[in-house]
């Protein structure tokens, strides 16, 4: 029996190389692709032919770029507070062009629906799963996860005007957010 410090580990490793994997398979050849991260996680992406790695941290500036997508293995909003959500995309912000010249910023995270559209009843595996997850967070991070109203929320405070949803798998959702 692994430990369960081994099991993350392992599992670690395979997000990594799955979420490499799915960069390198899908990337068209015009596509330049860059992968943004703290020093220490792209350092062993130097030299790699089909991405490009810019070392940086996303609360100080994001780098320049058409589109800029926030997807983790782990995701990546939902570990922080509301504010510091707003930091992270004022700076996607000031990194992307406007929306009529093909800025945007597409974000691949969970969105709680906690209400039927069909009819308004409450959703209670959806409430059950957020809160489970809520109180999985309060531990070791500030964050949350976010129901529709509060990402548009965060996207107002942050400047932008334009955002869609589409919901892919489950609870997951891909958020594409413009100015």
């Amino acid at each position: 029996m692994k430990s369960f410090s081994n099991s993350k580990i392992q599992r670690q490793e395979n997000e990594k190389k799955e979420e490499q994997f799915w960069i390198q398979c899908s990337t068209p050849r015009w596509t330049k692709c860059a992968v943004f991260d703290l020093p220490h996680v792209v350092a062993s992406l130097q030299g790699n032919p089909t991405v490009t790695a810019i070392a940086g941290d996303m609360f100080e500036f994001v780098p320049l770029a058409d589109a800029v997508i926030l997807k983790a293995c782990n995701w990546i909003f939902h570990d922080w507070n509301d504010e510091d959500c707003v930091r992270i995309l004022q700076n996607c912000k000031k990194a992307i062009p406007p929306k009529e010249e093909g800025g945007k910023v597409i974000i691949i995270e969970m969105v709680m629906k906690l209400e039927n559209e069909e009819d308004g009843s409450i959703h209670d595996e959806t409430t059950e799963t957020q809160l489970l997850l809520d109180v999985q967070m309060m531990a070791p991070v500030p964050g949350k996860e976010r129901s529709e109203a509060e990402w548009k929320s965060i996207f107002i405070a942050a400047g932008f005007s334009g955002y869609s949803f589409s919901s892919i798998l489950g609870l997951r959702s891909i958020i594409q957010i413009f100015y």
